[in-house]
């Protein structure tokens, strides 16, 4: 089950979104976390963005997310364990001027240690993400 509530104006725009996940009559052992989820799934998860629309050219936008916690293979031969909940929070400034425009942005802002479990048993321990980064983007619009 999935939700979305969207809010636009002239000067901010927001969305916000939760989403609900349950497995039924999950019996296959490789892939179950519990008997509601499968592995490395989050039962929950809520978004959010913001943007500030300063004038025509410069806007300003702070999203995140947040998930519940995810059953996982933290390694091998230890079976399933839990991960836990993470919140996520990103910032971007982006400035257009005619056909071009320029951004810069921060992902991660809180430096949250973040991994990628895999979804089945298959022997590996969850990858750590990236932590916190900056980044920059230039476009140019045809």
């Amino acid at each position: 089950m999935e939700s979305d509530l969207r809010w636009d104006r002239p000067k901010f725009s927001t969305a916000l979104s939760y989403s609900f996940y349950r497995a039924i009559d999950n019996d296959v052992d490789y892939v179950r976390g519990d008997a509601d989820t499968f592995l490395a799934a989050p039962a929950h998860k809520v978004t959010l963005s913001e943007t500030w629309h300063v004038n025509k050219s410069l806007d300003c936008n702070l999203n995140g997310y947040w998930i519940s916690a995810r059953e996982v293979y933290a390694y091998p031969a230890s079976g399933v364990t839990s991960l836990d909940p993470a919140f996520v929070l990103n910032a971007f400034v982006n400035y257009k001027f005619k056909h071009f425009s320029a951004g810069i942005g921060l992902a991660n802002l809180l430096d949250q240690n973040l991994y990628a479990p895999q979804p089945y048993a298959g022997g590996s321990a969850p990858l750590p993400l990236k932590g916190r980064e900056i980044f920059v983007r230039l476009a140019f619009k045809f």
